[in-house]
C-alpha cells in the first residue's frame, strides 16, 4: 500500500512537471513543428525539380508584381541562391509551344462572378485579350433587355444581397444576382413595368410588346455591335500571336470585318426606314478599305511577321486558291448574317416576358370574378411572379449564355490556356503551414 501511494505521488509529480515543461516550451515546440512540416512539404515538392550534389534547381511561373517579395524571401533564408528571371515570351519551351504560359485573372469584385461563366467555355491563352469585362457588360445588357421589370429586378437584388450577406459560400452568386437584378430594374424602369403592371410608371423608352418592330431593330443593332467587337478582338489576338496575315486578311480578321460592315450597311440601306439613311461615302469607305487591305495587306503582314512561315510544299494553282478563298469568304459572311439574325431572340424573349404578364393578369381577373375569389386571385399573382422569376429568369440566362458563347465568343475566343496555380504548402495539423 505504501508503494502504491509512492507510485501515485510520483505519477502526479511527473504530470505536474510535464505541465510546467509544456507551458514553458509549447511556443518553441509549435514553431519547430511548423518548420518541420514546412520542410517535409518542401521536400515532397522538390522531387519535381532537378538536383545535383548540394544544389537544387527550382523553376516555375510567377506573377511579375510578386517577384520582388519572393526574391527577398528566398534571399532572406538562402543568401547564396541565384535567382534568374525571364519574360514568358523569351522562354524557349513557350516559344515552341511545348509549355503553356499560365494566366492569372485580375478582375475586380464586380467582374469576378463572371469568371466561372467564361471558364465554362474555356480558359484564355496568355496572349489573348481577357474577355471577362466584355462578357459581363454584354451579359447584363442582354439580360436586362429580355427580363426588364422593376419588381423582378428588385427581387433578384434582394436574393443576391441575402446570399452576399448571410451565405459567404455563395458570395459570387450573390453579386451576380444583384448585378443582374440592377440591370433588370433599369430596363424595367425604361419599359415602365413593375411586376408587369403598366401605367404606374411612364414608358421612358419603349414597350417590348407594343413596339416590337423597333425592339427587333435594336436587338439586331446590338448583335451587329457585339459581333463587330468580337471581330476586332480576334484581330488583336491574332496580331499578338504573331499571325499578322490572319489579323489583316483573314475572313475573321480586318478584311472580313470590313466586308461584314459593308454588307450590314447595304442591308440597312435597303431594309431600314427612310428616316435612317446610310450615306454613300460610308459604303465607299468600307469597300475601299477592304480593297486596300487586299492590295497592301500581304506585304504588310510579311513586314511585321513574327512567326516563320512554314516550308513551301508543292505549288498549288492560283485558281484553286482563289476558289477555296471565295467559298470560305461566302460561307463566313453567311454565318455572320445568321449570327446577326440570331439576336432577334432578345426582342422575342422580351415580348414573351411581357406577354406572360398579360396571361397571368387574365387568370387573376378570372379568379377574382368568382365568389370569394379575391384571395385566389392574389395567390395566383404571387405564384405567377415567383414562377416568372425562377423559370423565365433561368430561361433568359440560358439564352444570354447561348448568344455569348456561339455568336460572340466564336468570333475571337481560342481557349486552351492554363490557369496559374501557385505552389501551396498545406497541413492538417494545428500549428502547421498553409
Amino acid at each position: 500500500e505504501a508503494e502504491a501511494r509512492a507510485a501515485q505521488a510520483a505519477e502526479t509529480e511527473a504530470a505536474l512537471e510535464m505541465e510546467r515543461l509544456r507551458d514553458r516550451h509549447s511556443a518553441v515546440i509549435a514553431r519547430l513543428l511548423a518548420r518541420a512540416e514546412a520542410c517535409v512539404l518542401l521536400l515532397q515538392a522538390l522531387v519535381r525539380y532537378g538536383a545535383t550534389g548540394r544544389f537544387i534547381v527550382i523553376s516555375g511561373w510567377l506573377p511579375e508584381p510578386r517577384l520582388p517579395a519572393v526574391r527577398a524571401a528566398v534571399l532572406a533564408v538562402s543568401r547564396d541562391s541565384i535567382i534568374d528571371t525571364e519574360k514568358p515570351e523569351d522562354v524557349p519551351e513557350a516559344a515552341r509551344g511545348a509549355a503553356r504560359i499560365p494566366i492569372l485573372y485580375r478582375n475586380p469584385v464586380l467582374l469576378r462572378p463572371f469568371q466561372p461563366l467564361v471558364e465554362l467555355y474555356g480558359t484564355p491563352q496568355y496572349r489573348e485579350v481577357q474577355p471577362t469585362a466584355f462578357f459581363a457588360i454584354s451579359f447584363l445588357a442582354m439580360f436586362g433587355l429580355m427580363f426588364g421589370d422593376v419588381g423582378h429586378g428588385a427581387v433578384l437584388v434582394l436574393a443576391g444581397y441575402y446570399l452576399f450577406r448571410f451565405v459567404p459560400r455563395f458570395l459570387d452568386y450573390g453579386i451576380l444576382l444583384a448585378e443582374a437584378g440592377v440591370s433588370s430594374a433599369i430596363f424595367g424602369l425604361l419599359y415602365g413595368s413593375v411586376f408587369g403592371v403598366e401605367g404606374v410608371l411612364p414608358v421612358l423608352w419603349l414597350s417590348p410588346l407594343h413596339d416590337l418592330p423597333s425592339f427587333m431593330r435594336i436587338a439586331v443593332g446590338l448583335g451587329i455591335g457585339l459581333i463587330s467587337v468580337g471581330l476586332i478582338l480576334n484581330v488583336v489576338n491574332s496580331w499578338r500571336s504573331g499571325e499578322r496575315f490572319a489579323a489583316l486578311l483573314g475572313v475573321r480578321g480586318l478584311f472580313g470585318a470590313f466586308l461584314y460592315w459593308t454588307v450590314v450597311a447595304l442591308a440597312a440601306r435597303g431594309l431600314m426606314p427612310a428616316s435612317i439613311t446610310v450615306p454613300d461615302w460610308m459604303l465607299w469607305a468600307l469597300a475601299g478599305s477592304a480593297a486596300a487591305l487586299i492590295a497592301i495587306g500581304a506585304p504588310l503582314a510579311r513586314r511585321f511577321a513574327r512567326v516563320t512561315p512554314p516550308a513551301a510544299g508543292p505549288p498549288v494553282p492560283r485558281w484553286l486558291v482563289a476558289l477555296e478563298s471565295s467559298v470560305e469568304l461566302v460561307d463566313t459572311l453567311i454565318s455572320y448574317f445568321a449570327n446577326t439574325i440570331s439576336f432577334v431572340r432578345i426582342a422575342a424573349f422580351a415580348a414573351v416576358h411581357a406577354g406572360v404578364f398579360i396571361a397571368m393578369f387574365a387568370v387573376s381577373d378570372t379568379l377574382a370574378g368568382y365568389t370569394f375569389g379575391r384571395p385566389f386571385s392574389i395567390a395566383a399573382l404571387v405564384a405567377g411572379n415567383i414562377v416568372l422569376v425562377l423559370l423565365e429568369g433561368l430561361t433568359v440566362s440560358v439564352q444570354v449564355l447561348r448568344l455569348e458563347y456561339y455568336e460572340f465568343f466564336g468570333k475571337f475566343f481560342r481557349g486552351g490556356g492554363e490557369l496559374y496555380r501557385p505552389l501551396m504548402l498545406r497541413s492538417d495539423h494545428k500549428g502547421g503551414v498553409s
